[in-house]
């Protein structure tokens, strides 16, 4: 398992264009439950992200190979299993301009960044492929919380909620307005 981990952490450094935007996560590593006893199976997890659909299809036909060929080199079974196949969430920016003008009404500033880039392993990415869409994210840092979401210390400010609730429904009014005028 081990092997497996150290070679998938070089795939982004070794084989991707420093110029792409690409990260691999690998969360969870679980083998074995005694300090003594060698363990018959380990279980590696993880997340891909890329905004690059061929540089995906690479990483993940690389990923394969390294799992494959690792099992050969030492004798074990490999089970290879691909849970999702969600693409980056894209946001369109002329129409993440217009909505940060649409949240700016209700909230200063709120949108800060339109063209900033992220990305979350969404469903709402299916969405993204089909139509124009914006996915912002809410600030919600709570002072002196030094982790970030996906980590079991994180804290959220949630008296932020009543703002993005009401800035969703001030976009999605007036850009239907500026549709049907």
């Amino acid at each position: 398992g081990f092997h497996i981990y150290s070679a998938f952490q070089n795939l982004i450094a070794r084989e991707c264009d420093p110029g792409e935007k690409a990260s691999l996560t690998l969360g969870a590593f679980n083998a074995g439950n005694t300090s003594n006893i060698i363990p018959d199976s380990a279980v590696l997890m993880g997340t891909l992200r890329t905004y690059n659909k061929d540089l995906r299809a690479r990483l993940v036909k690389r990923m394969h190979e390294i799992a494959e060929y690792t099992g050969k080199v030492f004798g074990v079974a490999i089970e290879y299993e691909s849970l999702s196949e969600v693409p980056s969430t894209y946001s369109d920016p002329d129409l993440t301009r217009e909505l940060a003008e649409y949240a700016s009404e209700v909230v200063p500033d709120f949108i800060k960044h339109t063209d900033y880039s992220v990305t979350p392993s969404d469903d709402f990415a299916r969405v993204s492929e089909k139509v124009p869409t914006v996915y912002f994210m809410i600030g919600c840092r709570v002072d002196g919380c030094t982790v970030q979401h996906h980590n079991p210390g994180v804290l959220f400010d949630e008296t932020v909620m009543p703002y993005g609730a009401a800035v969703h429904a001030a976009c999605a009014f007036n850009w239907l307005n500026r549709r049907n005028a």
